[in-house]
C-alpha cells in the first residue's frame, strides 16, 4: 500500500477518534448541565427551608467534578491525535516538538 494511502487511512482513523471524543465531551457537558440544574433545585429547596449548604449537596458536586475530569481527559486525547501539547501553567497550545511555552516560559511535558 502506498505511503499516501497509509497517511490518508491514518488521518481518517484519527478523524473518527476525534469525532468520538468530541461526542463524549458533549455527553459529559450535557450530564454536567443536568447535575447543575439538580444542584440548583436542591440548593433552592434548602434555601426555602433555611437549611442552606448542610453538606447534602456534596454527592452532586462530586459527580460534577468527575464529569469535568472526563472532559479534560477527552480534550487531552484529542490534542494527542492533533500532536498538540498544552502548557500546564497557562493553557497555551503548541506543537509537540516545542519544549518551552513562549507565553509563560514553563517547560512543556
Amino acid at each position: 500500500v502506498s505511503e499516501a494511502a497509509q497517511t490518508a487511512a491514518k488521518k481518517s482513523s484519527d478523524f473518527m477518534e476525534i469525532s468520538k471524543l468530541n461526542k463524549s465531551i458533549s455527553n459529559e457537558e450535557e450530564t454536567i448541565q443536568k447535575l447543575m440544574t439538580e444542584l440548583g433545585r436542591e440548593l433552592y429547596e434548602k434555601y426555602l427551608k433555611d437549611e442552606l449548604c448542610d453538606g447534602s449537596l456534596k454527592e452532586t458536586c462530586s459527580w460534577i467534578k468527575i464529569h469535568e475530569q472526563n472532559i479534560e481527559e477527552y480534550k487531552q486525547k484529542i490534542n494527542e491525535f492533533k500532536n498538540i501539547k498544552t502548557c500546564p501553567n497557562c493553557g497555551e497550545k503548541f506543537d509537540t516538538d516545542v519544549e518551552f511555552c513562549t507565553k509563560c516560559g514553563s517547560k512543556l511535558e
